[in-house]
Formats: structure tokens, sequence, C-alpha cells
């Protein structure tokens, strides 16, 4: 995380894009003596930005770079641009890796929102490598909205611009990502109902096992209870009620949520999220209601668990149960939830789980 002595952090700008702004980051650059990178990532229109570029800088001495030319024509562009026989390089993210130019310290990437937080950083650090100071302008669509979690993406790199930010950004990119796909919904097969939260009660169990020698016998310990509720909003930007997560103005640090992320996730207890609130509102203050909806579905599997229910799925005000051998009913009917809100809903669920006689 340490960067190298005299390195200044790269000044991040996040806005929608518009000709004034352009120009006046290439002039800025131009009338220092520097150059600019100017990334748009798509081949089958990079010509039309070059002309507009032409029209937007026409003092600037523009050359064009991606992976589809020639290689000795690529190679005569790059090597006339460390020569500074070029003010403007417009190219695709083949300058992403590799590239090294101290005199290039502003970098324009055109839809910042199409690129993942960890090619954003790797892009940024593209420029700001001597002890002058950088600019990097995210440009964004002029019109329309950005999604929710390019907005998250986007705001991680402007937060994090100190020199040595790369492994916080890691951090928060799997805080926004999830813990990758290989126990990811995006697998097909049963990897896909493993999850992270068994992984890590897995992991713990494996542990456990190599440290004492034995093997953990109590299956009841690994929870894997597949929770889908209609009423919860595991996504969300902004809580509507119905939120579910570790607020970022609750704990800032992303390293202390990923653990916290990872202690929930291990919970098979019905104490432990009893005993997690009351050590949070000692350390952080008052359990904000996100989180303490979060800690109440962990309760709600490990409710599950203990009555071999292996799926909870609410849809429409009815909850479907399902344990080892099918299908849980009350009475011969699917049961019924009452819960006004989505706090009283899950108090409901766990309550009507552990009032189950199975």
């Amino acid at each position: 995380q340490t960067a190298p002595r005299e390195r200044l952090p790269v000044e991040t700008v996040v806005t929608h894009s518009n000709d004034a702004t352009i120009r006046q980051a290439i002039i800025n650059e131009i009338s220092r003596g520097g150059q600019v990178f100017y990334l748009h990532n798509r081949v089958m229109t990079i010509d039309l930005v070059r002309h507009k570029l032409e029209r937007i800088v026409p003092e600037a001495r523009i050359a064009t770079a991606h992976g589809r030319m020639r290689a000795s024509e690529l190679a005569d562009i790059m090597r006339g641009f460390c020569k500074h026989d070029f003010d403007v390089l417009l190219c695709t993210t083949i300058i992403e890796s590799g590239m090294d130019i101290p005199n290039v310290n502003t970098i324009i990437i055109d839809r910042a929102d199409r690129f993942g937080l960890a090619e954003l950083h790797q892009l940024r650090g593209r420029v700001g490598r001597s002890t002058r100071k950088a600019f990097a302008y995210l440009l964004l669509a002029p019109h329309g909205k950005v999604a929710q979690t390019a907005r998250k993406r986007l705001s991680a790199i402007m937060r994090h611009t100190e020199l040595g930010s790369g492994f916080k950004l890691a951090l928060r990119d799997l805080e926004i990502r999830g813990a990758g796909n290989i126990l990811g919904a995006a697998q097909s097969g049963h990897i896909a109902t493993v999850g992270f939260d068994l992984y890590c009660q897995l992991l713990r169990a494996a542990i456990e096992q190599l440290k004492t020698g034995k093997i953990v016998p109590d299956e009841s310990a690994i929870i894997n209870v597949v929770v889908d509720l209609d009423f919860i909003n595991e996504s969300g930007y902004d809580d509507d009620g119905s939120f579910v997560r570790i607020p970022a103005t609750y704990i800032e640090d992303e390293s202390v949520r990923v653990r916290l992320y990872r202690r929930i996730s291990a919970v098979n207890t019905l104490e432990q999220p009893v005993a997690l609130s009351e050590e949070l509102t000692d350390r952080f203050g008052p359990v904000p209601p996100p989180l303490t909806r979060l800690l109440k579905i962990a309760g709600i599997r490990v409710a599950a668990a203990s009555k071999g229910i292996v799926a909870i799925q609410s849809r429409n005000g009815k909850l479907h149960i399902t344990g080892k051998y099918g299908l849980i009913t009350e009475h011969g009917k699917l049961i019924r939830l009452t819960g006004k809100n989505p706090d009283a809903l899950l108090d409901e669920i766990k309550n009507k789980i552990l009032a189950l006689k199975i």
C-alpha cells in the first residue's frame, strides 16, 4: 500500500460529458506541457469521437490507438506519443497495463459507468506517475440515469483517491459485487445454492478441524438455509424501510464492514445476533435499522435450521417453508403473514418458525 516518494494523489472528477468540460481538461494539460489519454472503449465509434475532439480542441494534436490496428502502425503511434509528437491519445483499454509515460497527467474516461471498480482504479493509475499533479475525469452519459451499482463504484473511486488506496478499493469492490462467481448465483448447478454464508461456515469448521485435529460432528453448526423475502431490499441505494446492509455511514472502514458481514454470515445460535447487536451498540452507537434487519434475518436462518428447514420464501403476504421432505404448511395451508412493515414481518416469521411442531 506504499506509493513511491513524491507521488501526488490523482484528483478524480465525475461529471456528465459535455464539450466545455472536455475542452477545458485538455487545454489545461496542454498548457502546462503535458499530454492526455482520452479513453473511448468502442472501436466502432472511435473515429466519430476523434472528429468530435478535433472540433472541440482544434489546436490539439490527436492520435488514435486501439487493438484492431496493425502491430507496426500501433507501435509507431505509441513511439510518437512517447516522443510528444501528439498531445492527446484517443485509445481503448489497451493502455490499462504496461503504460508508464510520466508526461501524461490527465486521463478522460468516456462512459466511466460501464467500467468495473478495479478497471477504473487501474486506468486512473496510468496518470500521476511523476511529481506533477494529475487529473482523472470520469465522464457519464449526457442524459439518462446511472445504474445503482455503477453509482456505488463511482462513489468509491471518488472517495479513495489517496495513494495506496488499492486495497481499500478491493474491499469495497468485494462488498459491492459479492464474494465472486465461484460461490455466486451466476454459477449453474448445485454450486449456486452454496452461497457466501455457507462458505464462511464451512471454512470456519475446516479451520477448527485443522486446529484440533477433530472432525466437527455437529451438522447443526452449519447453517444452510435459503431466505428469499419479497419485502426485503438487499440491493437498494437508500433506506426505504426494507433496506438490508451495514451502512457506510455507521461503519466507515470497509475492512471492518467486510469482517462484520463475515461474522453475521457465520451466526449459528439464536444468542449470537443479540450479542452482536450489543457489541455494535457499545462500539459504534445505536444499531441502524438496515443492520438490525440483517441481524434478524441471521436469527431467522438459525431458527429455521433448528427445525430442519432448508428454504424460506415470502410472496404476497404468504410464507413458503420448505423442509427436507417438502413444503411445510399450517393446517394444510400456507402460513399467512400479518405484519405491517418489514421489521414486524421479520419478527413474525421468526416466531412462527420457532412455534412450528415438526
